[in-house]
């Protein structure tokens, strides 16, 4: 199963989003998913090769074991940047939103169940 990550924040700027995906994107490729990448979009006549969206990741989720360490660290990382909303997105369209005031909310656990039934349902 392919998934989309996707950053944003209204607080910070697109430089400082695009380093904070980089950021999220090497702590995936080294707990999770060592061939997850920046979402890239074909580029135009205008542009030598191919453009990266800003703060969008692609990864592909094939274990139970995969999908525990992805929370995992999507946890760390919102508990380290608050202000962050990290937005998932299934191959069929559907989303969820999570931010470090939503699994504060909902409790680790709570949150964790969420996330991990979400990505489940697209198996």
């Amino acid at each position: 199963m392919c998934i989309t990550l996707r950053l944003s924040s209204a607080e910070f700027s697109e430089p400082k989003t695009d380093t904070l995906t980089r950021q999220l994107l090497r702590e995936i490729r080294i707990d999770a998913d060592p061939k997850a990448t920046l979402t890239k979009q074909p580029g135009n006549e205008s542009t030598k090769g191919d453009s990266v969206l800003l703060g969008q990741i692609a990864l592909a989720l094939v274990t139970s074991g995969t999908v525990t360490a992805l929370i995992n660290c999507i946890f760390e990382f919102l508990n380290r940047n608050k202000k962050i909303k990290i937005s998932i997105k299934k191959p069929d369209g559907s989303t969820l939103d999570l931010d470090a005031e939503y699994v504060s909310k909902t409790g680790t656990d709570g949150a964790f169940e969420v996330l991990r039934d979400f990505l489940r349902q697209a198996d």
